[in-house]
C-alpha cells in the first residue's frame, strides 16, 4: 500500500455516500489484506452487513437512549463483565469501574451527537479504509465501524476515508477504459 500511496497520493482519499457501503470485510479476512493494494478476489472474501454488526446495535442504542448508558446493550454488557469479575478490555484500556464505563460510552455518544449536529467531520488518523470490489461496489475493510453505523442511522450523505484495496479486475477494467 505504501507504493500505492506514493503513486496516487491524495487521490486515495474519498468522500462517499455511506449508503454505498453496505458490507464490511470480516476481521479474519481483513487480516490477509494487510500490505496489499491490488487484490485478486476481493469480492470473494467473507463480509457481514453493516447493519448486522454489534457496533451498529451500539449506535442504534445511543440514538434511542442518549446519555442513559445503563439502558443500552453495551452498558449492560460492560456492567455484567464487571459484576462477573472480568473487567472488559476495550479500545486499549481495561474498564474497572462504572465511571470508566460511562466515560467510554460518552466518547461514542459525543461522536454520534456531533455527527447528528454537524455531519461527518473526522480529523483523526485512523480513517475508514474502503475496498473497491470488481463490480465497483464499496466495502468497509477496517476502522470506523461505529462512524459508518452512525452515518447510516443518521442518514448522512457523506463520510470520508481512504481506498486501501482495489480488486484487480476493477483496476484492469478502469485502466482499459482510461489507459492514461
Amino acid at each position: 500500500r505504501a507504493g500505492a500511496r506514493h503513486l496516487f497520493g491524495g487521490r486515495l482519499q474519498i468522500a462517499i455516500d455511506p449508503g454505498r457501503v453496505l458490507r464490511k470485510v470480516t476481521s479474519e479476512a481483513a487480516g490477509c489484506l494487510r500490505g496489499a493494494f491490488l487484490v485478486s478476489g476481493l469480492d470473494a472474501l467473507p463480509t457481514a452487513p453493516v447493519s448486522a454488526l454489534y457496533t451498529y446495535s451500539d449506535m442504534e442504542d445511543i440514538a434511542r437512549y442518549g446519555a442513559e448508558w445503563r439502558s443500552t446493550r453495551l452498558g449492560q454488557w460492560l456492567l455484567a463483565c464487571l459484576a462477573a469479575g472480568r473487567p472488559p478490555f476495550v479500545r486499549g484500556a481495561r474498564l474497572t469501574n462504572e465511571a470508566e464505563i460511562e466515560a467510554y460510552y460518552r466518547g461514542y455518544l459525543t461522536m454520534f451527537e456531533s455527527m447528528r449536529d454537524h455531519g461527518y467531520r473526522y480529523d483523526g488518523t485512523d480513517h475508514m479504509c474502503f475496498g473497491i470490489r470488481a463490480d465497483g461496489d464499496f466495502v468497509l475493510v477496517r476502522r470506523g465501524t461505529h462512524r459508518l453505523a452512525a452515518a447510516h442511522i443518521l442518514g448522512l450523505k457523506q463520510v470520508n476515508g481512504m481506498v486501501t484495496q482495489i480488486d484487480r479486475r476493477f483496476a484492469e477494467a478502469a485502466r482499459a477504459k482510461a489507459p492514461d
